[in-house]
C-alpha cells in the first residue's frame, strides 16, 4: 500500500501535467433558491420538494399545477382525505407553512375546526385571501390557457 505522502506527491504530479484539474465548488446561487420547498398537488394528494420558482410547476404524477407549501409543510398520509381538504382549504385561505410561522397560530387539528381558526386570524390574512388569492387564481388560468 501507499503512503499519504506518496499519494500527495503523485497528484502534485498530475496537477504539474494537467492530468488533474480540480475544480471549486460551485457557489449556492442564492436568487434561484440553493434550497427545495414543499410543493402539494390536491388532486392526486401527493406533496414534492422542488426549488422555488417564478411560475406554477406542474405535477409529475397528473401534471395539474403545485400548490407552494412552504417549507415547514409535512404532507398528510395520502388516504387521509379529510387531513388533504384540510390542507387545501389552508392553502385556498392564504396560509403557507413558512419556517417560523407555526408559531404564530395553533393549526387546527381537524377538518372542522379550520372555519373557527379563520375567525380568529388578524384581519392581514383575510386582505391576503380577498385580494391577493383572485389575482392568484387569475394568473393560474392565465398559465392554464397558454399550455
Amino acid at each position: 500500500m501507499t503512503t499519504k505522502q506518496e499519494k500527495a506527491r503523485r497528484m502534485e504530479i498530475r496537477k504539474k501535467t494537467g492530468s488533474r484539474v480540480i475544480v471549486p465548488p460551485a457557489k449556492n446561487d442564492y436568487r434561484r433558491g440553493g434550497y427545495l420547498v414543499a410543493h402539494a398537488c390536491f388532486s392526486c394528494r401527493t406533496s414534492f420538494k422542488i426549488e422555488p420558482r417564478d411560475d406554477l410547476a406542474p405535477c409529475p404524477n397528473c401534471s395539474s399545477p403545485l400548490a407552494f407549501m412552504g417549507r415547514s409543510f409535512k404532507a398528510p398520509k395520502k388516504s387521509n382525505i379529510m387531513q388533504w381538504r384540510k390542507v387545501e382549504k389552508l392553502w385556498l385561505a392564504g396560509i403557507r407553512f413558512h419556517t417560523n410561522s407555526y408559531k404564530r397560530f395553533p393549526w387546527p387539528k381537524r377538518w372542522q375546526d379550520v372555519d373557527k381558526l379563520f375567525d380568529e386570524l388578524p384581519k392581514t390574512l383575510r386582505w391576503y385571501h380577498e385580494v391577493y388569492r383572485p389575482r392568484q387564481l387569475k394568473l393560474e388560468r392565465k398559465n392554464e390557457k397558454s399550455k
